[in-house]
């Protein structure tokens, strides 16, 4: 009588719904946890891209190049005579370029090197906000 109560609660445990649903993970494959979540492809528009500041062509670039310096970018090519910069930013590389629009006015130009603007606006964002905080 015994036995057949343990067999009829160990059969009833074994097909009970609760127990369908868990999968089963073979002995010898050990699941990968990453810890950190995969970055979302966020689209930057290129309206972003570009800002105008109130100073002179020589002084935007190097206050573009400290920013890169202080974002700790990784600087690729710096072209002085031409007015762009060649960095690379959460592996994505980008060209800087700065212009003159009149002799107080000059205007930056952040764009990817592959024409692919599939990265994140934060890159951009932390550029801007220094040169905003530092052009005089």
């Amino acid at each position: 009588m015994k036995n057949k109560i343990f067999l009829i609660l160990f059969l009833a445990f074994c097909f009970s719904p609760c127990m369908a649903d868990v999968p089963v993970i073979p002995s010898n494959t050990v699941p990968r946890v990453t810890s950190e979540p995969k970055p979302a492809t966020i689209n930057t528009n290129f309206e972003n891209c570009v800002r105008a500041y109130n100073t002179s062509v020589d002084n935007l670039f190097y206050l573009t190049l400290a920013a890169i310096n202080h974002n700790n970018y990784k600087l690729d090519e710096i072209q002085s005579r031409t007015g762009y910069i060649s960095f690379e930013a959460g592996n994505k590389a980008l060209l800087a370029s700065i212009t003159s629009v009149n002799n107080k006015i000059s205007m930056i130009r952040i764009t990817p090197a592959d024409n692919s603007y599939a990265f994140s606006p934060v890159i951009l964002e932390k550029i801007f906000n220094y040169l905003t905080n530092n052009v005089k």
